[in-house]
């Protein structure tokens, strides 16, 4: 796609999600190039800010999702879970949102929601399934064959969702 300005001559897009409340493409970049929104006509790719501390500049974002109260989300590569504020226009660190643990949400790799709204999240060593409305998760622990001697490494692994709701 067009770079908006940066003196490249293209960005790569990685994720993107339509956001029907907003009338709005949502876009994660490689190469470090950020997030976007970009209009319904595909003409305007507009640059988003994320919160950050002093000295976190990298900008590697991906797996944009949108929930049942069309909440955006999104992954960093290195810093984990965001979400957009409405109010700040600003992505930022959800604290008190979901119902678990920093250190499970630290360890979150993928996200991806279904068609009720609801995310699934990826650990690495757990399937969380967070039910947005009522505001709990149910933990799926990955468990191996006790035959099994190759690796129990997933790493970032891999999460889609069938049309019928089920995580794979």
């Amino acid at each position: 796609y067009p770079d908006p300005g940066k003196g490249k001559t293209h960005i790569a897009l990685n994720s993107f999600v339509w956001d029907e409340k907003r009338k709005q493409y949502w876009v994660a970049t490689d190469n470090y190039s950020g997030l976007y929104t970009l209009d319904k006509d595909l003409h305007y790719l507009t640059p988003v800010s994320f919160e950050h501390t002093a000295g976190q500049t990298n900008r590697y974002f991906y797996q944009l999702s949108i929930d049942a109260f069309n909440r955006v989300w999104v992954l960093h590569y290195y810093y984990g879970i965001y979400m957009w504020d409405e109010t700040k226009k600003v992505f930022v660190k959800p604290i008190d949102v979901i119902p678990l643990p920093d250190s499970v949400i630290k360890r979150i790799g993928h996200l991806k929601e279904d068609k009720l709204g609801n995310i699934w999240m990826f650990s690495g060593q757990d399937f969380i399934y967070w039910h947005t409305r009522e505001n709990n998760c149910e933990t799926y622990p990955i468990s191996w064959d006790a035959a099994y001697k190759g690796s129990h490494n997933i790493g970032k692994g891999e999460l889609k969702v069938d049309p019928d709701g089920n995580a794979w």
